[in-house]
């Protein structure tokens, strides 16, 4: 699934060291531990994986694509977003809110529609006469699911200290994603007045000056 800080781009790299290490190993279990759109997930050669996120809607999301993918909206309207947006707020609110619509149908349209796939506190990727933000994500994510791999893999929205991992199972947690960028996030504040403003501020910075060998050296050594 195209995610925030995709694996995308570094994949080619740390995909085959980890594939290295579970045969030379005999590693039969593995933990994802902040899983996101899993598009490493489904590449390990292991069949025992456990995929973690502490989103509630993005496992959601993913169990949906595991078992019927043909259930999840074929577009993203404005909306769409704006339900789905207001029924999150008043899940995460109130933990016994019953929810108007699946929950894997407002991961769909706040993973698929966020700005930079980043959720719902990016806001909504407007689509334009040539992108439509929403199609794309689900295109990727149904390819996705067709992997033999990938619905084999358990879900589980929890945070992964409270996992009882096996000691035998190797760990997995995303390291920086040598992006090269700065992903800033916005928030809407009232001033005095009681007018509203849009205010930006830095979330994550993944500039790293360096070249990609340095930086997988770099990882490595940690």
């Amino acid at each position: 699934m195209n995610y925030m800080g995709s694996r995308r781009k570094a994949a080619p790299v740390i995909v085959p060291i980890i594939n290295k290490y579970i045969i030379l190993n005999k590693i039969t279990k593995i933990y994802d531990c902040c899983c996101g759109g899993a598009y490493i997930t489904d590449k390990f050669f292991c069949d025992d994986i456990t995929a973690i996120d502490l989103s509630p809607s993005l496992i959601s999301l993913h169990q949906q694509a595991q078992s019927d993918f043909s259930k999840i909206p074929l577009e993203g309207s404005r909306e769409y977003w704006d339900k789905a947006y207001s029924e999150w707020k008043k899940y995460v609110k109130k933990s016994n809110y019953q929810l108007q619509m699946p929950l894997y149908e407002i991961g769909a349209i706040e993973w698929y529609s966020s700005q930079a796939r980043g959720g719902f506190p990016r806001g909504y990727a407007k689509s334009t006469e040539k992108r439509d933000y929403f199609k794309e994500g689900r295109k990727a994510h149904y390819e996705q699911s067709l992997s033999p791999k990938y619905k084999k893999i358990k879900f589980v929205c929890d945070d992964y200290k409270n996992i009882d991992i096996p000691h035998d199972a190797l760990i997995y947690i995303d390291p920086p994603f040598f992006t090269r960028s700065s992903f800033n996030a916005s928030v809407n504040v009232k001033d005095a007045g009681g007018a509203s403003h849009k205010v930006h501020h830095l979330a994550y910075d993944d500039k790293f000056d360096r070249s990609l060998e340095y930086y997988i050296e770099n990882m490595t050594v940690r």
